[in-house]
């Protein structure tokens, strides 16, 4: 599938006053110039000016730069656990372990006391001197499009449309 026609949705006049806010936020959790979506990137930021964060203020923080809540905690593990198991790694556990995702019904008891901190890649990512999907191979699905690097769709967030890179 193609990423574009949710560019066609976003400008169809439709009676649903969210929709429009709702898709334009979609497209940002496309891979940028960087090779990171606009959720990794908040995340990026929020440990940039921190020296550590435990997961649930990473989240926190996250959330408060998004104009309405766009994505609950267990989608937001995930993404993190990509950001640390990647070969060049945006963030890494303060014990070098391996981050680990709270169990459906209950979390380890040490889920929260765990601190995750930005590593160098992440800066550069930031910084633009590093695209991340040349290091880090991708495979999900955004919107209804499969991404699976390389060549996998990107939002430019200079022209606001879809490139396939």
């Amino acid at each position: 599938l193609n990423p574009r026609s949710l560019e066609s949705i976003a400008a169809f006049d439709t009676r649903l006053p969210f929709l429009k806010a709702g898709i334009e936020r979609l497209k940002h959790e496309y891979p940028d110039q960087q090779g990171i979506s606009l959720t990794e990137r908040h995340a990026l930021t929020v440990l940039a000016g921190s020296v550590s964060a435990a997961p649930y203020e990473l989240f926190g923080n996250v959330r408060l730069k998004e104009a309405v809540p766009f994505m609950g905690d267990a989608s937001f593990w995930r993404i993190l656990q990509a950001m640390t198991e990647s070969a060049q790694p945006l963030m890494t556990c303060d014990d070098q372990a391996r981050f680990e995702l709270p169990g459906l019904y209950q979390h380890a008891d040490n889920f929260n006391e765990r601190r995750l901190a930005i590593t160098d890649a992440g800066r550069a990512v930031l910084a633009g001197e590093l695209d991340w999907l040349v290091e880090h191979a991708i495979h999900r699905w955004v919107g209804g499009v499969r991404l699976q690097s390389p060549g996998c769709w990107r939002f430019d967030t200079n022209t606001q449309s879809f490139v396939r890179k």
